[in-house]
């Protein structure tokens, strides 16, 4: 294959070019909307403890060894094998000393490791430094409607504030009217909790909306770092629109995945 003939600003991409473009939503679609940012909020997952997870594991192993061979079966055997290996992600598990390593390699290797060459591998840990146990941090927010979100300060239960702020200006991009009025309906039928306090109302009002919105604003700013800067309110226009297009970028995709199922 020849060389490109472009300069090099041509081929390298630019970090601007990573950026959405600008995101369009309808008046028409503010309900169906709605309906995607708060049906799935992405929420903390519990650790997942050794023991109790092993033990859930070894329930169900036993259930598909006990069942006639079938789509249920399998499906049993794949939901295991994923808690298995999610355990071994994210789990908390103390991991063992380099010296305990070996010794549990060496004391089965002529068992359960025997189809492995043993002797090659037992010297490769050795010859290895300690590894560190970074990547084993569990994720801080899940949902099935998006992947693992990142984002966010690491004590956050849910991404819930994010989506109503992101809720709050596409409606208002969109030109629909009482925004905020139509996001408390939505959040009320959705039966998401507003986590008052047990003296005040649970319900979501337009209150409730904008104090949510606000305290995104609040995160984002102090986030990027814009607390002091003489253009932080251009600045948090631009952050702004980066959240809206992600979200309505989102939810645009979801309905072309439904589309051809």
């Amino acid at each position: 294959m020849p060389p490109s003939k472009k300069g090099k600003d041509e081929a390298w991409i630019r970090s601007d070019q990573l950026i959405l473009p600008r995101q369009g939503l309808s008046a028409q679609d503010a309900e169906a909307f709605l309906n995607f940012l708060f049906w799935d909020v992405a929420i903390k997952p519990t650790p997942l403890k050794l023991r109790q997870t092993a033990g859930v594991a070894r329930y169900l192993k036993a259930l598909a060894l006990e069942m006639p061979a079938g789509p249920e079966r399998d499906l049993l055997e794949r939901l295991l094998k994923i808690i298995w290996l999610t355990l071994l992600d994210r789990g908390q598990i103390l991991m063992a000393e380099k010296g305990d390593a070996i010794h549990f390699l060496d004391e089965h290797s002529k068992t359960y490791l025997s189809s492995f060459d043993m002797e090659h591998i037992v010297q490769l840990v050795k010859s290895l430094d300690k590894p560190t146990e970074h990547a084993f941090r569990p994720p801080r927010l899940m949902a099935r409607g998006r992947s693992v979100q990142g984002q966010g300060k690491a004590q956050l239960q849910d991404d819930l504030t994010e989506r109503i702020c992101a809720a709050y200006y596409a409606l208002r991009r969109a030109g629909v009217k009482n925004v905020r009025t139509q996001i408390a309906e939505a959040l009320n039928r959705s039966g998401l909790k507003t986590r008052a306090k047990p003296a005040t109302d649970r319900a979501w009002g337009s209150g409730e909306v904008n104090e949510r919105v606000g305290q995104f604003e609040d995160h984002l700013v102090t986030q990027h770092r814009h607390t002091r800067r003489p253009d932080r309110r251009e600045q948090l226009k631009r952050l702004r629109e980066m959240l809206v297009n992600s979200w309505i970028h989102g939810f645009h995709f979801a309905r072309q995945v439904e589309a051809k199922t």
